[in-house]
């Protein structure tokens, strides 16, 4: 089941795609064996442990994580998974308000350190514990060679004995031009403590401390992604505040955004074909709030029938799928609620753009189903043996048995959706109405780098051919059996390539 699925997946994902796996410890080792096979053992970037916090204790032991496999499609292709760090806007506004009561700087230290304990956030934020006069906060970056003793070796005088400080064990991490350009002897600064600010460089009260290097923490806002993260699975709350009723064991929609969010970029597609409730739809729509990215989703989900003693079948929710798509629509109308309220200048009492509004347009999302071809692959073929009145019988034959088929399924939107696809045009093509024509139905179809106009009623009115014949700008799309032989030449004799009927 799995594999087919990672088949397609691999072909699908562009040249610098990556593809996220989530898995528990049951499958993980046959899981991890299949994606070598597929991806390729070299494409292999990471297991990563999500401690989920809550205990699963069905085996006689708090089980509290599972695992998300993390391959790329090219080995040649370098990544780096850059994510926040956790808890920066408490940080940042926690010093605002020492600022604010204007605490000595030694003492808004000693509660900024305080604070970390209490909180107990990653070392990549505590580590940044100290303070400038202006409440900025920096931290002391060790300057030894790391890994080895092959760093450069050479003198860095302390500011006020004037003699060499002691020198790591491993040498200097950087060289000693790039050190001397960090350094600002003509700038002593003296810290409350008795220590020294020289430039970029904190020296301690005597030259046998090693100096550090000074990095501020705005400067170094993310970090690489963590083989291990640590996040409540709260997913069956969020579903249940959002949609009104309990659904089994959904994913919290921050874990699939934290792991999306490290990814380099901001526009680009995400696809879940295992979208169940519809997590990663939302994950999406509540990233690009954070962050202004433009990413868009493609959540798969087939229409698995819901259990009838379960709360979503009792809410009249019979398939999954249908799930998917409630929550998806409610997540982007909330969003869109948020828009309209941020901008509320833009819009009337109703809830109505004044002038086009980019925001609002590009929320939203469209369903599509798996469905019948109108346009069947297979053609009529004759049997050698017919004659040629049998052959021409069994053509008629067809030809009766595709129309009826054709006005017994039609659907407008559905042939709509496949010519489109026929001609190259995405699915978040926009289609509006001409009005201009007044005996047909004829639409002005965009996706933002394609247009046409196209005409899907079983007949064209000799106004319409007429009008369609003066379009000789654009591409005009018809369906074959509108046209008789007439009004097909001269289609084709004034609009020539741009003419397409099917």
């Amino acid at each position: 089941m799995i594999a087919s699925r990672l088949l397609v997946a691999r072909q699908l994902l562009r040249k610098d795609g990556i593809i996220f796996i989530s898995i528990d410890e049951n499958e993980e080792h046959h899981l991890r064996s299949l994606c070598d096979e597929i991806f390729g053992a070299n494409n292999f970037i990471e297991k990563i442990v999500w401690n989920k916090r809550i205990p699963k204790n069905d085996k006689g032991i708090g089980n509290i994580h599972e695992y998300i496999l993390l391959y790329k499609k090219d080995s040649s292709v370098k990544h780096f998974f850059k994510m926040p760090k956790d808890g920066l806007d408490e940080v940042y506004e926690f010093v605002e308000k020492l600022k604010r009561k204007k605490v000595p700087i030694a003492t808004a230290e000693t509660e900024l350190k305080k604070f970390y304990n209490k909180k107990g956030y990653d070392r990549g934020i505590t580590l940044y514990c100290n303070l400038t006069d202006e409440y900025r906060i920096w931290g002391k970056i060790n300057v030894s060679f790391p890994n080895s003793k092959d760093g450069p070796r050479y003198d860095v005088m302390h500011p006020t004995t004037g003699k060499p400080t002691s020198v790591p064990d491993n040498g200097w991490r950087h060289t000693q031009t790039t050190f001397e350009e960090y350094l600002d002897y003509e700038n002593i600064i003296e810290r409350h403590d008795g220590t020294f600010v020289v430039g970029k460089v904190w020296f301690d009260k005597t030259e046998k401390t090693q100096p550090s290097t000074i990095q501020f923490l705005d400067d170094v806002n993310d970090f690489l992604l963590r083989s291990v993260i640590s996040l409540k699975s709260s997913g069956g709350k969020e579903f249940e505040d959002l949609m009104g009723f309990g659904f089994d064991h959904p994913k919290t929609y921050r874990l699939i955004k934290n792991l999306v969010s490290t990814v380099d970029g901001k526009d680009f597609i995400v696809l879940d074909f295992f979208a169940g409730s519809g997590t990663t739809g939302q994950a999406i729509v509540e990233l690009n709030k954070e962050d202004g990215g433009n990413r868009k989703f493609i959540l798969v989900q087939i229409p698995e029938f819901t259990d009838e003693k379960t709360e979503a079948f009792k809410a009249g929710y019979k398939t999954i799928s249908s799930i998917t798509i409630e929550r998806s629509k409610r997540v982007v109308e909330k969003r869109a609620v948020e828009v309209r309220a941020a901008n509320s200048e833009l819009f009337d009492d109703k809830g109505e753009a004044k002038i086009q509004n980019q925001i609002v347009e590009d929320l939203g999302f469209k369903v599509f189903v798996l469905d019948k071809s109108y346009f069947p692959r297979t053609e009529w073929t004759p049997a050698p043996e017919m004659t040629e009145e049998e052959k021409i019988a069994s053509l008629q034959a067809y030809i009766a048995e595709k129309e009826q088929q054709m006005r017994i399924d039609f659907d407008r939107d559905k042939l709509l959706t496949e010519v489109l696809i026929k001609e190259g045009f995405k699915l978040t093509y926009k289609a509006e109405q001409i009005t201009d024509f007044p005996e047909n139905v004829v639409l002005m179809v965009t996706d933002g780098e394609k247009e046409a106009i196209v005409c899907l009623d079983d007949s064209l009115a000799d106004s319409t051919v007429n009008q369609l014949r003066e379009m000789i700008d654009d591409k005009v799309v018809v369906i074959e059996r509108a046209l008789d032989t007439t009004k097909k030449w001269n289609l084709h004799n004034s609009l020539g390539e741009k003419f397409k009927a099917f």
